[in-house]
């Protein structure tokens, strides 16, 4: 198939690109057991920890560099974090992923954001957060901002991973959109409802389904071209990409819709799929991929991950497996 040929074209050249990542960070913790019983204190189960089910991965804008790294590109990773046992294990993860850390800004009474979830017979139990939404202190601002400055001759494409979690405010967004405006860099948003109105500018938006809806304060089942187009006019960014789980997605790329249908894969774990699919959009652009050959590449990618339990990333070996799978079939 000439469309399959075009995207192992675009893989081949993955390994010179280099993303920007600037975003809220997590430590998210996964801690595997098994329920026996019930607990005679309170109708809650017991869940009995098993050894060595212990494991911590990079969350929010760090999964996004995590899968840039994992599929062959080059990451450079902006955000904050605490001084605290968590931030030490964030850091020692990064490194132990290759990932630099350079970027990484630490505010001293901050908590880094961290996500412990229980998992038990391969479904997760709970989830306990430790985080603050409060905004980021002006000495971190300046921080980030002199980093971003030097970045920009180096960098290919830019990803905004908004979780809400005090990074983004409005000021600091307005000035990162402008510094690439004048460079004509693309810059790609992963999108939170508090900020939604602030991302006038960038490339692409990449909500998904419920956000959208939330957004529009529309019915479920209101059609996702009337969606996407509504979005961009209220929001004022160039282009739309939906995400929708098992409906797939919708593009919005000037005047033309392109609907991408799900591949049908078994799903174990939406957690961090979004984070993949701007991660494989952002590397196939800088690639010189089209919008729609981007958004293509990243339905292959999401296919991957959503087979996988908790966040994790997807290698170049994965992904060129499951596109010659279709070519083959």
């Amino acid at each position: 198939m000439a469309e399959n040929k075009r995207l192992l074209e675009i893989i081949k050249k993955i390994g010179k690109c280099r993303v920007l990542v600037i975003g809220d960070l997590m430590l998210d913790e996964f801690l595997g057991g098994k329920i026996e019983r019930i607990s005679p204190e309170a109708p809650v189960p017991i869940v009995k920890i098993k050894n060595g089910q212990r494991k911590l991965s990079l969350g929010g804008a760090a999964n996004v560099a995590y899968n840039i790294k994992t599929l062959g590109g080059n990451p450079f990773l902006v955000g904050v974090i605490g001084d605290d046992s968590q931030a030490k294990d964030f850091l020692k993860l990064m490194r132990n992923c290759g990932l630099a850390t350079s970027g990484i800004i630490t505010e001293n009474k901050r908590p880094t954001t961290h996500k412990l979830r229980v998992i038990a017979h391969f479904q997760q139990v709970i989830r306990l957060d430790r985080e603050t939404n409060k905004e980021i202190s002006y000495a971190s601002i300046k921080k980030i901002t002199e980093y971003i400055t030097k970045r920009i001759p180096k960098t290919d494409c830019v990803v905004i991973s908004d979780y809400a979690k005090g990074l983004l405010n409005r000021k600091l967004l307005s000035k990162i959109l402008s510094m690439f405006k004048t460079s004509k860099i693309p810059v790609l948003v992963d999108p939170t409802l508090k900020n939604i109105e602030d991302y006038s500018g960038a490339t692409l938006i990449k909500p998904n389904l419920k956000e959208a809806l939330q957004i529009l304060a529309k019915a479920d089942d209101t059609p996702k071209r009337k969606i996407v187009h509504e979005l961009r006019e209220r929001l004022g960014v160039k282009n739309i990409l939906l995400t929708c789980g098992e409906q797939g997605m919708t593009l919005l790329e000037k005047e033309t819709l392109s609907e991408i249908p799900s591949l049908g894969k078994e799903i174990h774990d939406v957690t961090g799929a979004g984070d993949t699919v701007i991660a494989t959009v952002a590397l196939a652009l800088s690639a010189n991929a089209s919008l729609k050959e981007a958004a293509i590449l990243s339905n292959f990618t999401a296919g991957i991950v959503v087979g996988k339990l908790g966040t994790a990333g997807v290698t170049q070996k994965e992904l060129l497996e499951i596109i010659n799978q279709r070519k083959d079939g």
